[in-house]
């Protein structure tokens, strides 16, 4: 129930969600819209508790728990898979 209300006190909660329904549940919120810019991240899992109106400060924390790295534009935010070191 608390995933399902979460918008409702300004949350998006995650419990295991897929990357590309935690992206399109942002986009729902965000005044800046997150692109996920590689298909193959689309099945990274993701849990947590995060303000739905701040799209930066989310794919931040995203980007500290999972294998990506984010790239902030003039009019979106980008979400690409981390470059491994050589």
């Amino acid at each position: 129930m608390d995933v399902a209300t979460s918008w409702s006190r300004g949350r998006l909660l995650f419990r295991d969600t897929p990357l590309d329904e935690a992206v399109h549940e942002i986009n729902r919120y965000a005044r800046i819209p997150v692109v996920l810019a590689e298909p193959g991240l689309s099945t990274l899992r993701i849990s947590g508790n995060f303000q739905a109106n701040d799209s930066d400060t989310t794919v931040a924390a995203f980007a500290s728990i999972l294998p990506i790295r984010t790239v902030r534009e003039k009019d979106r935010i980008l979400i690409l898979e981390r470059t491994r070191m050589r």
